[in-house]
C-alpha cells in the first residue's frame, strides 16, 4: 500500500467519524440510538484497521531491513 493509498483510506475514515458524530449528535437530540447507521462505524473501523495493518507491515520491513544490514 502506498502513501497514496493510506491517505485515501484515512480520508475515508475521517469521513466516516465525521458522519458517526453527525449520527450521535442527532440521536442525542432524538433519544433515538436508532439514529446512529453503524455502517459508518464498520467503514471507519474497516479504514482504520487496514492503516495499523500497513503500518504493522512497514515497521516489520524497517525492522528485518535494519537487522539484516
Amino acid at each position: 500500500m502506498d502513501i497514496q493509498n493510506l491517505q485515501s483510506r484515512a480520508s475515508s475514515a475521517a469521513t466516516a467519524i465525521d458522519f458517526i458524530i453527525d449520527d450521535v449528535e442527532l440521536a442525542a437530540e432524538s433519544g433515538d440510538p436508532q439514529d446512529i447507521n453503524e455502517a459508518y462505524i464498520d467503514q471507519a473501523i474497516r479504514a482504520l484497521q487496514a492503516i495499523k495493518e500497513e503500518i504493522r507491515g512497514r515497521a516489520a520491513e524497517s525492522r528485518a531491513t535494519k537487522g539484516g544490514a
